[in-house]
């Protein structure tokens, strides 16, 4: 479908470089054919990939992201700029290389996607939409290439004399034993990029500093409106997303404000509304609203109380039990949140022997992940987490449940490790599942820290007209 698309797009910004400079990049007009044909074909697979949303409402029917887009606003650093992404393109309209650092949930994803539909269609610049939890430890020109189906005889000039937008998402959702690895080969990339439009994505992790050419933007919170507007497109029928609304209107908690400001969160409620309709007044209780219509009745083209079976066996509770060693384990791997299907039966396999009463097939586990209750989803030959917040949910359930005897230990260790921001959602959600543990380990720690530099920063004043309060 993507097709007639990108062969006007190719027509129009690509073909007059192959008319006026390609000559020497290309040995035979065999090779120059296969180049166009490549191309053609991988534009039009990165054009269909990001024209669609797999969202954990409609897990088994992907979303056109022109049906349930809206448009979202990026705002800089200093507040003194801010542009709607409505028309991605122009993005580059704010600097060559630009940055977008956001939190959980805010549509640094999405905002990618629409940017590369938005160049291809308005045939503006050839993007190359990358996403950054797939590096591998080869140059980045080597993977681009690969990429755009450029053969490893052709010269790798050619990529700075093709107009090409490079779109790196997810830059946490690299692993943290690769990161530091992976950074110093997109930096190097970057250096030999300066002129060419570079837009990079990612939560807010201590190495964004490394970044320093960057024009830096967040993204502004939903309104209101908008939010009501995505519940709206979520609904065909209507009739459920005014219902709603209307509790969401009636609703006094402050904290029901959070809900509404992130597209993923908006999603989720949605997805949670329809199974049971109630708002949720934290974080750990809306999470587990949305796993209980998931695991209860997931797929919202079905009836209201339609239950697929388990193909593993397993009830609501060892479910959720598994899932929350699962996300532990993506979380202490470095925050894995791709696999081959073969790895991660290996993996749920190793974490069921380990579980006395719970007893099922890691192969029929995960095919429930994929099916009967999607928190997965596959693309080509891997499956992933759906999304990062909820391996990290089930990784804090985990923490506060059933790793209550070391959860002291656990978060005091996230917290004094160098890459402490990277558990920042972490540190969020386990205060809201249980506080009372929480204040006793981290925040007891951080305390303790802050008193000691009080106390040092005050032994160090020689000001003789300050005394010392005993």
């Amino acid at each position: 479908m993507a097709l007639p698309s990108v062969n006007r797009f190719f027509s129009a910004r690509v073909q007059p470089f192959l008319e006026d400079k390609a000559v020497s990049y290309f040995k035979t007009k065999k090779a120059e054919a296969k180049f166009k044909s490549e191309l053609t074909s991988k534009l039009s697979y990165m054009k269909g990939q990001c024209s669609v949303v797999n969202t954990i409402a409609f897990q088994n029917a992907p979303k056109r992201i022109e049906d349930l887009y809206v448009p979202l606003t990026i705002v800089s650093d200093d507040e003194s700029e801010e542009l709607v992404i409505g028309d991605g393109e122009k993005i580059f309209n704010k600097g060559n290389h630009v940055l977008i650092n956001d939190t959980a949930g805010m549509g640094k994803s999405t905002i990618s996607k629409k940017i590369v539909v938005d160049m291809i269609d308005k045939a503006t610049l050839i993007p190359v939409y990358f996403e950054l939890r797939r590096i591998v430890d080869e140059p980045i020109e080597a993977q681009i290439k690969q990429l755009l189906g450029i053969s490893d005889d052709v010269q790798s000039e050619i990529l700075d004399r093709l107009p090409i937008a490079y779109i790196f998402d997810g830059l946490d959702e690299i692993s943290n034993q690769f990161k530091p690895a992976a950074i110093k080969l997109l930096k190097k990339f970057i250096e030999g990029k300066r002129s060419s439009p570079i837009l990079l994505t990612s939560r807010y992790e201590s190495y964004i500093s490394e970044f320093y050419g960057f024009r830096r933007f967040t993204i502004r919170p939903l309104e209101k409106k908008c939010s009501y507007n995505l519940i709206r497109n979520y609904d065909a029928s209507g009739e459920l997303s005014e219902k709603l609304i209307n509790s969401l209107e009636s609703a006094k908690s402050r904290d029901i404000k959070e809900f509404l400001s992130t597209p993923l969160y908006v999603s989720l409620l949605f997805c949670a509304y329809r199974y049971k309709p109630a708002i949720p007044q934290k974080k750990d209780i809306f999470y587990s609203q949305v796993y209980e219509a998931l695991y209860e009745s997931h797929d919202l083209s079905k009836e209201i109380g339609f239950i697929r079976e388990k193909y593993s066996g397993l009830d609501s509770s060892d479910f959720h039990s598994v899932l929350r060693r699962l996300g532990f384990w993506s979380l202490k791997s470095g925050g894995k949140l791709e696999f081959k299907k073969d790895e991660i039966e290996i993996v749920v396999c190793d974490l069921l022997k380990g579980m006395v009463g719970v007893d099922a097939k890691s192969s029929l586990f995960v095919k429930d992940l994929l099916t009967t209750v999607p928190i997965f989803v596959r693309e080509g030959s891997v499956v992933r987490w759906s999304h990062k917040a909820l391996m990290e949910y089930f990784a804090a359930m985990f923490i506060c449940y059933d790793a209550k005897g070391k959860q002291k230990d656990i978060l005091e260790n996230f917290y004094n490790s160098s890459n402490w921001s990277y558990y920042e959602n972490i540190f969020s959600l386990c205060a809201d599942i249980d506080y009372t543990g929480f204040r006793a380990s981290l925040l007891k720690c951080v305390l303790e820290k802050y008193l000691k530099h009080m106390d040092s920063c005050y032994d160090s004043i020689n000001n003789r007209r300050i005394s010392r309060l005993d």
